[in-house]
This record gives structure tokens, sequence and C-alpha cells, in this order.
């Protein structure tokens, strides 16, 4: 068995990440996203960090409600994954 984190991201459906790979949950401003060569990315700890959403969708920030970020971490690189709930 193994623990899952349960979220919901561009539709009712459930969907499961590992628990062990999340690093962190954030909660992500609109603000901050910034698009660099064609991608999303988020100042994290000192660097840029690439930004996904779970459904695979362009990210889309719009208005000003934050949004659930879940951080997964390998060595020095992260990569947010970007979830409705």
């Amino acid at each position: 068995a193994q623990p899952l984190l349960v979220f919901r991201a561009g539709s009712e459906a459930l969907k499961a990440a590992p628990l062990g790979q999340v690093a962190r949950i954030e909660e992500l401003e609109p603000k901050a996203v910034e698009w660099v060569d064609g991608r999303s990315v988020v100042q994290y700890r000192g660097a840029l960090m690439p930004i996904i959403c779970a459904d695979g969708q362009p990210v889309t920030v719009e208005g000003e409600a934050r949004r659930p970020l879940l951080v997964f971490s390998r060595g020095e690189q992260s990569l947010g994954l970007l979830v409705d709930e």
C-alpha cells in the first residue's frame, strides 16, 4: 500500500499522486506566473520553476483567486502541478 494525495483538476474526476513524491503544497497567486520561451514558470526558492496543469491544458491564471500547486522536487529541480482542489 502507498499513501496518495487525491486532488481534482479540470474535471470532477479524482486524480492522485504518490504522497512521497510531493515535496510541498503551495498556493499560487495568479500574478506570480511568468512566461519564458512560451512556458509558464514561477519564482520558487531562488530559481524559475516550470508549472503545468494536471489536466494537460495550457496554464491559465485568471482573476485573483489563489490555486493549489503541488510541487515535485528531485535534487535541485522542481516542477509545479496546478490543480483545482
